[in-house]
């Protein structure tokens, strides 16, 4: 606070609430995240293969402050009322919605419940790595991770 020129209640004064002030924050994070993941998208032919791989990569297991917002929060985030829980969610969905078009097939429903799958592989290979103390065990969790997730990319049904 010092250092931006604010004294705590100065920062405060401008947040209904401390559950704005979360809101906020991780509506930030989640922007950041989902234009990260975008780019990614966009930068080869393989998009969700991108995505996936871009991830699960060393620098957003050791630098957790600027790497995804979910793996970071959800644990916290689950503590919070139902109002930042939908918040979260509803940030969230964003990234499941990019993650769901770029499967390579199936219906809406089989590829938002894929999309979760895959995400949910990807955000719990995240944590598990940065708990990893061991470097070579770490990253065989990420590599693990990142088959996991492509795995389930790959495995819709035509329907």
């Amino acid at each position: 606070m010092k250092a931006a020129g604010l004294t705590h209640g100065g920062f405060y004064f401008h947040f209904a609430s401390k559950e704005d002030l979360v809101r906020e924050a991780m509506n930030e994070a989640f922007d950041q995240t989902n234009a990260l993941n975008e780019q990614i998208a966009r930068s080869g032919e393989h998009e969700l293969e991108a995505i996936i791989r871009g991830y699960l990569t060393p620098g957003r297991r050791d630098r957790p402050e600027g790497g995804c917002a979910a793996a970071a929060l959800v644990a916290e985030i689950a503590r919070h009322p139902v109002s930042t829980r939908r918040a979260f969610m509803a940030k969230l969905d964003r990234l499941l919605e990019l993650i769901g078009a770029y499967l390579p097939r199936g219906d809406a429903t089989r590829r938002r419940r894929t999309a979760i799958g895959i995400f949910a592989v990807m955000m719990g290979a995240l944590q598990l790595a940065r708990a990893e103390p061991n470097p070579t065990r770490s990253k065989q969790i990420l590599e693990s991770g990142i088959d996991a997730a492509l795995t389930l990319g790959r495995s819709l049904p035509d329907c």
